[in-house]
């Protein structure tokens, strides 16, 4: 049950307002985060499915026997030397790997090693707590070189975790790293990187499976924000600066200015953000890239105290809500009233006795 507390106390000042919100966890969208997304038509390395058949690998150098070399090694991730798409047997990992077929392995000799990295299109946000979690495997019959799991900004460490959690042969281990930014953090409103390696040059092998990425965030929502590419004076894309929070359905997009017309497009969602959009029409004549305008997400609910007291309940129109009250911030909570929320919000007085020292809260049904 989540809700949103408020006090309201005579000694106070007039309007003093004590409110907390509820976080919710959000998952952000990870490309390929199994590593299940290689195909392919080479009936040696593919089965008749296009998918990789036991025992085989991709890498994006130094392939051998059931291996080949590929510069998509591994869709939707970047990286380079020993290191590529996995589909490993019941030698190496006798009760399989945690997620799919596949994994992603990395290597390294003495003189190279592999890393993977993936830029997100979302961007870090303030007063958020981000948790990237990894299935980190060490394949028995080889020796293990660690591992090393990061968030990055711009090239720069936010939060990484080398070897902290014990890896048994033949096993998946979860590592996680979580980081808390602030307002004044240096990485706000820069893309999300997320780089998977090895810590050192040690040889040897370590797979990585199951990439995830969460946000704890408030449960109000934020608006997605994007920018134009022209070609010739076409619409040729749009790319997402940030996904934005909080929406239920496929928000609006509109193109403006630029000196051209007739450009459209579709937002198309991930969980509650904004994960793609695509060009619908090109339009003609635009001298420079048009503004994208992203409709806002609908509001969440919450409540606001007066003196009166009064609570303005908001939310999307036909919300249900149920508002609670107590003699203590810890309750025992009652049912005050039960709500459905109008196109404009809700507003409701409450004049019974002892009205003034009681404790609010909203619950969503």
């Amino acid at each position: 049950m989540k809700g949103c507390v408020f006090f309201l106390s005579a000694v106070f000042a007039f309007s003093q307002l004590l409110a907390g919100e509820a976080a919710t966890t959000v998952s952000l969208p990870v490309a390929n985060p199994s590593f299940e997304a290689l195909t392919g038509t080479n009936l040696i390395h593919f089965d008749a499915d296009g998918h990789l058949r036991d025992g085989h690998y991709s890498a994006f150098d130094f392939a051998t026997g059931t291996g080949f070399n590929s510069t998509r090694a591994i869709p939707g991730w970047s990286g380079g030397g020993a290191a590529g798409t996995f589909n490993p047997s019941a030698t190496e990992f006798p009760r399989g790997v945690t997620d799919g077929n596949n994994t992603a392995w990395i290597n390294a000799s003495f003189f190279a090693k592999g890393q993977l990295t993936q830029t997100l299109p979302d961007r870090f946000l303030a007063d958020r707590t981000y948790r990237l979690s990894v299935d980190v495997g060490a394949p028995a019959g080889l020796g293990f070189p660690g591992y090393f799991i990061g968030l990055y900004a711009n090239g720069r460490a936010v939060a990484t975790d080398t070897n902290s959690v014990t890896v048994a042969k033949g096993r998946f281990a979860t590592a996680t790293v979580v980081v808390n930014l602030s307002a004044d953090s240096p990485f706000i409103g820069a893309p999300i990187e997320i780089r998977l390696g090895l810590p050192d040059l040690k040889p040897d092998q370590t797979d990585f499976d199951n990439v995830r990425l969460t946000v704890d965030r408030l449960t109000v929502g934020e608006t997605a924000t994007a920018v134009a590419t022209i070609t010739a004076g076409f619409v040729s894309g749009i790319k997402i600066t940030s996904g934005g929070l909080g929406y239920t359905n496929e928000p609006v997009v509109t193109l403006s200015g630029g000196g051209g017309s007739g450009a459209s497009a579709k937002a198309i969602l991930a969980g509650d953000t904004v994960a793609t959009i695509v060009v619908l029409t090109a339009g003609s004549g635009y001298s420079t890239a048009p503004t994208v305008v992203i409709e806002a997400p609908p509001k969440a609910l919450s409540v606001r105290l007066r003196w009166v007291p009064e609570l303005t309940v908001e939310g999307p129109a036909g919300s249900q809500a149920r508002v609670e009250s107590a003699t203590g911030p810890t309750g025992p909570w009652t049912t005050w009233t039960n709500v459905t929320v109008g196109s404009k919000g809700t507003v409701l007085v409450d004049l019974s006795p002892g009205s003034v020292t009681r404790f609010y809260r909203s619950v969503a049904e």
